[in-house]
């Protein structure tokens, strides 16, 4: 992987089969700046964001600036915190917390499918209990409030 920003953007910019001129065209920055970024002149945010904002180039935005991959999981807005699903869909607080218990629900199910759990036949389980109390087990971690589940003794 590359390791400077100067790197990167070339990267970037071959990957597109474009030369430098029509890169800086593209991203409305002139070509003369653009080669000195090229050369390891640290460009200025107005540059940065120019480039990353670019509806072509926008995926490339958190890479070209940290030289990493990003961890979605941890990305959210000042204006509204918000949990990031790995395809990059925002949910909100109430959304992630219906999404975990579904989830945490299913994989109970298919632990039962596949006989690593056995339920009391006599007391029967609402699955989803199952996640709220794994959701409030977990919420001090993932920082969200708990949930009210029926009580359940699964034994």
């Amino acid at each position: 992987m590359s390791n400077t920003f100067a790197d990167r953007i070339r990267e970037i910019r071959e990957l597109m089969g474009l030369s430098q001129r029509k890169f800086a065209e593209l991203v409305d920055i002139p070509q003369g700046s653009y080669r000195k970024y090229e050369e390891g002149r640290e460009p200025p945010l107005s540059a940065v964001n120019k480039i990353i904002s670019h509806e072509q180039l926008s995926q490339y935005g958190y890479w070209l600036v940290t030289g990493e991959l990003p961890n979605l999981s941890n990305q959210i807005t000042p204006a509204t915190p918000t949990q990031v699903t790995q395809s990059g869909e925002a949910l909100q607080p109430s959304e992630f917390k219906e999404m975990f218990i579904n989830r945490s629900a299913d994989t109970v199910a298919l632990f039962m499918d596949m006989d690593w759990l056995h339920p009391n036949p006599e007391k029967p389980v609402d699955l989803k209990d199952c996640g709220k109390i794994l959701f409030n087990e977990l919420a001090p971690l993932i920082g969200e409030e708990k949930v009210s589940p029926k009580v359940v003794n699964l034994k």
